[in-house]
């Protein structure tokens, strides 16, 4: 640190360059951190999406929860990097049953940007889309909590498990993008769009080690179940063993789950090394 406090007013060769790369790292280290305070123990799964290939939705969490692309989804440019798009008739992304799914508190969040408000339901009754779901409504043990969106735009984050309440609110203009995450606090579930609270509702959680569903409940022809596939895209969905505050929400809504985590993609390397190069050839 002396040394380059003493480069600031050297002009050598070697001392510009110092100053330089000091510049750069620190600019590089601004860049990818963050102020907020989530504790890193607490992340279940993180699924940015920002693979752009390949049928595997890598979970970077570190607990193996890795999503498969089913039926045709694609991959599409995102709110942070890529995301997944979804046609609205078949396609979802699976990810396989697991307990750390159904904690006693926890949070869920995400970007999404709708193309139709609703969904396209096989089964022929009901009218809404399942955003993502804890467990598949089509399976006959139901799903233990999910986000939906119905065709009148009310968009809910909702349980059974001990009446059908949910947390609700308009989400009714296509063709934008939304921010939303879903708390639960052990008695109730709270619902967040865009960093604001909209509503709250009281439910439990169901039975453990279900999988998770983003794009679709999976409603089968002929099953009495709510809920179909998801049209538009999905970017950065994230799950927290714990009720994040309101400020972490925001945190993570201007910032990226993938900064915000620190599992963004490894590109300040090559950024790096581009600004690096520019100093030695001024």
């Amino acid at each position: 640190m002396n040394s380059l406090v003493r480069c600031l007013v050297d002009k050598s060769e070697g001392c510009r360059m110092l100053v330089g790369f000091g510049v750069v790292f620190l600019t590089l280290y601004c860049a990818t951190t963050s102020n907020a305070k989530i504790d890193p123990k607490t992340v279940v799964g993180i699924w940015l999406f920002d693979e752009g290939s390949g049928k595997i939705a890598e979970d970077l969490s570190g607990n193996d929860n890795d999503g498969e692309l089913k039926e045709g989804t694609k991959w599409e440019d995102g709110q942070f990097g890529k995301a997944v798009i979804f046609d609205g008739k078949d396609d979802y992304v699976e990810i396989a049953p697991s307990l750390l799914f159904n904690p006693e508190v926890f949070t869920v969040t995400f970007w999404m940007h709708p193309t139709a408000v609703g969904g396209n339901n096989p089964a022929g009754k009901g009218s809404a889309t399942l955003i993502i779901a804890n467990g598949n409504p089509g399976d006959g043990g139901g799903a233990n909590w999910w986000f939906e969106l119905w065709n009148d735009g009310n968009f809910e984050f909702k349980s059974c498990q001990a009446g059908c309440a949910a947390a609700n609110t308009p989400v009714d203009k296509p063709e934008e993008w939304y921010f939303v995450a879903g708390i639960y606090n052990g008695t109730e579930y709270e619902l967040y769009i865009d960093g604001a609270f909209k509503a709250k509702g009281p439910n439990k959680v169901g039975e453990p080690e279900k999988g998770l569903l983003i794009g679709s409940g999976l409603c089968p022809a002929g099953h009495g179940c709510d809920g179909g596939y998801f049209k538009g895209i999905i970017d950065d969905v994230a799950m927290f063993s714990d009720a994040l505050s309101e400020a972490d929400i925001k945190t993570l809504m201007e910032e990226g789950v993938g900064k915000v985590l620190g599992v963004a993609p490894v590109e300040p390397t090559d950024k790096l090394a581009t600004m690096w190069g520019d100093l030695k050839t001024r």
